[in-house]
């Protein structure tokens, strides 16, 4: 009872007097796939040292983005306006960027350490077909203007008991932000 006959939502408009109900249904359905391939090096210097080296290649998505909207909205002077549904399918690919990364973990007396570092070229990732030719062009140009090559960094160690089978684990992460600023 907030809105009451006398309340007209468009003073112009005798028709939104009354106001009862709106409804509004806003959809984005994604479908994605893709495929990538990564390729690694391990190797083992003695007993107790190991190195490992690993490239993963862009990974190329495709992607089909269903768009619907539609909104309704009643008025006790019986009268309703609507937008009726609006569908929308659009297709696009993506490219995302190589990762190089390559690590290293030696066994100790109590336990192991290792470390890893990881280099991303987000700048390489890239809009590779649809949405159209300019709109594509535009956003690509926008992914060299926002983004930058990270460097991250994992390290960790794993420790155990001398006398009980009890082992802990501890770590640190790194990781920058693809942004640029």
């Amino acid at each position: 009872n907030v809105y009451t006959n006398a309340l007209q939502l468009d003073p112009a408009d005798s028709r939104t007097a009354g106001f009862e109900s709106f409804y509004m249904n806003d959809v984005i359905d994604w479908e994605m796939h893709g495929w990538d391939f990564k390729l690694g090096l391990l190797y083992q210097f003695n007993k107790n040292a190991r190195f490992g080296f690993n490239v993963k290649f862009p990974t190329y998505y495709t992607v089909e983005e269903i768009y619907s909207y539609k909104a309704e909205s009643q008025f006790s002077t019986g009268t309703i306006f609507e937008i009726s549904e609006i569908t929308d399918l659009i297709e696009y690919e993506i490219k995302t960027p190589f990762e190089l990364s390559a690590g290293i973990s030696s066994k100790l007396l109590f336990g192991i350490v290792s470390g890893e570092v990881k280099i991303i070229d987000y700048k390489q990732m890239e809009f590779t077909d649809g949405l159209g030719s300019q709109y594509r062009i535009d956003k690509n140009n926008e992914i060299e203007d926002l983004f930058r090559t990270t460097l991250n960094f994992n390290v960790g160690a794993e420790l155990r008991l001398p006398v009980l089978p009890i082992r802990g684990r501890i770590g640190f992460i790194y990781n920058q932000s693809p942004y640029l600023d």
